[in-house]
């Protein structure tokens, strides 16, 4: 079943659909999950992607039953537990019991909204009937940096100057700006 949430608040959920599998004794807590991979932002969504760790280790199973996506907007400065952080979705799901890092099919490209110019972090915690991994690293989504604002200098019939401040960068490192002459 898939729960989408707003601002704190569920929104939407789905029906629950039926999973093939058998049942498993799980002996401890998940691992802690990979950072989510943020991409294909488009005006004000993003998509986020989870990554799945392996679930057995020596020999006992420690898979994810549920995972939790959280956002924040944002520069979360240095402690990021203090942050405003509201879960988007809570997603109960079945095992493939990887031995390698594999996307859960489930939480593949959900659509995220972002707001323009303000820094998005994200992170996801898998859950099982053992208990909470810890929170996976925080995956921060920058807005591109500020367009400079130019200022027309030394205004002859054959050239100018043209100056300008740097802007935010957000961390970025601008390398170079592009001057488009228009007649």
């Amino acid at each position: 079943r898939l729960e989408q949430w707003q601002g704190g608040t569920k929104v939407a959920k789905s029906q629950w659909t039926s999973v093939a599998s058998t049942t498993l004794e799980v002996d401890s807590v998940p691992d802690q999950p990979l950072r989510p991979v943020v991409h294909l932002v488009h005006g004000t969504m993003a998509q986020v992607t989870i990554l799945r760790p392996p679930c057995v280790r020596d020999s006992k199973y420690a898979c994810a039953e549920a995972y939790v996506i959280q956002q924040c907007q944002g520069d979360l400065g240095l402690d990021a537990q203090a942050s405003e952080w509201k879960t988007i979705l809570h997603l109960a799901c079945a095992c493939t019991h990887p031995t390698t890092p594999e996307t859960v099919q489930q939480l593949d490209k959900k659509e995220a909204e972002i707001q323009m110019g303000t820094v998005e972090n994200f992170r996801v915690r898998a859950m099982n009937s053992q208990g909470n991994s810890a929170w996976s690293e925080v995956a921060a989504l920058l807005p591109p940096p500020a367009a400079p604002q130019a200022r027309l200098d030394n205004v002859t019939a054959q050239s100018l100057g043209l100056s300008w401040e740097c802007p935010e960068d957000y961390g970025y490192d601008v390398q170079h700006y592009h001057v488009y002459v228009r007649r």
